[in-house]
Parts: structure tokens; sequence; C-alpha cells
């Protein structure tokens, strides 16, 4: 019988605190006691502030997206992206997009900001993880794959849609506050638990999510 089947499988957040489970006496929790108190530099805070005002000065909503992924069967595909965001920015006037992610990601972010330069922003790469932390306090929702962006977001509040590959069981990797809006591809290789490659080469788990699924969920919370 798999883990998942006995219960012995939970949320990776559970990882962490399992030692209090071990000490004498035992201490419990409930999953609403969970926080997660993260709180960025005043100096981030403010830069996050302006530059938001500077790139939304109309005052429209922010939505970022976050194209990236360390493993390449573990990212939506660039394309799907692309017409992920024609789609948002012919629907929803008011919408400003901002791309975040490492370094790497910045080439992948700097395709998606030329579909509209003026309503797109490619920071990835750009920002530390306390100014991405405080730019996700400002934004409407945030968009893209399972990574720490989507924890990070989560984490500073934000709504966010997370495109979640087949590596693992459902509802052990999800952004905490956010189950409810993950995307999944029901497959029958999953979970593989592969971590760096997928063993069947196709990658079906995520090339194989429709951008209109993608998109439906964007416009129920949008």
């Amino acid at each position: 019988m798999a883990l998942k089947e006995k219960g012995l499988l939970r949320h990776h957040v559970h990882g962490p605190l399992q030692f209090l489970s071990e000490l004498n006496p035992a201490i419990s929790y409930y999953d609403d006691d969970l926080e997660f108190d993260l709180r960025p530099t005043q100096e981030s805070e403010r830069w996050a502030e302006n530059w938001t005002k500077d790139f939304c000065q109309d005052g429209g909503r922010l939505v970022a997206i976050a194209p990236g992924a360390l493993q390449v069967h573990k990212q939506w595909p660039l394309e799907s992206f692309q017409q992920l965001l024609m789609a948002l920015l012919m629907q929803f006037n008011d919408l400003h997009f901002v791309i975040l992610g490492t370094p790497n990601d910045k080439p992948l972010g700097q395709l998606l900001a030329n579909l509209h330069p003026t309503r797109i922003s490619n920071l990835a790469g750009l920002t530390t993880i306390d100014q991405s932390a405080a730019l996700l306090k400002r934004v409407f929702l945030l968009i893209g794959n399972d990574g720490g962006a989507m924890h990070l977001g989560d984490a500073m509040g934000s709504k966010v849609i997370s495109i979640v590959p087949g590596i693992e069981y459902p509802d052990s990797i999800e952004p905490w506050h956010n189950k409810d809006l993950v995307i999944r591809l029901p497959i029958e290789c999953a979970p593989c638990y592969s971590f760096t490659y997928c063993p069947q080469g196709h990658q079906r788990c995520m090339r194989d999510i429709p951008v209109a699924t993608v998109l439906s969920r964007c416009q129920s919370v949008l």
C-alpha cells in the first residue's frame, strides 16, 4: 500500500516540525496554527513600494510571473506562458506583469517581456530575495512553476496559482495557503520522485497542461 494511502505522507511543511513530537512532553499543533512570519527590511519595502508606483502609474493591478525552474521537467513550456500572457493582456486592461526569477531566468523573462514592453517588466535576476518578498506583498496574483517564488509569494500573502509537476504526491508540496489554486495533470507515471529528469522523457505532466486550464484559473481569481 502506498504511503499516501496509509496516511503516512504529509505536506513537506511538517518535516522541520517533526522534532516537536519527539520532545518530552510532546508538543502538538494544528495546521491553522502555522504562520510564516517573513519580514522584508524597510529598505526593500521602500524599494518595492516605489517600483510598484512607477510601473503601475495608472493604479492597475500587478501580477507576477515565475516561468523558471531548477529542472526542465518542472517547467511549463515558454510557449504556454506566452499564450497565457497574451490572453490576459487582451482580457484585462488594468493588469501589469512583472517577471521574477534567478539570473538564469533572465533570458526567459525577456522573451515574455518582449510581448508588451510597457505592461511587462523583466526583473528576473535583478532582485534580491528580500526585495522579491517585499514586491510579492504587493502583487494581486502570482503565477508560475513549482519553486521558490511560489512558496515565497504564499508566505507573503499572495494569491498563488502554481503549476505543479507529477514528481511528488498531491498535497505534499503545494503552496501552503493556496492549495485550492494548484494545477496538476493526473498522469499514469506520477508520482515518479525523479528530481533531476523525466524518466519517461516526455515531460507530459507539465507539457500537456492546457493553456485554457491555467487561464480559467486566473480568470477565477482576477
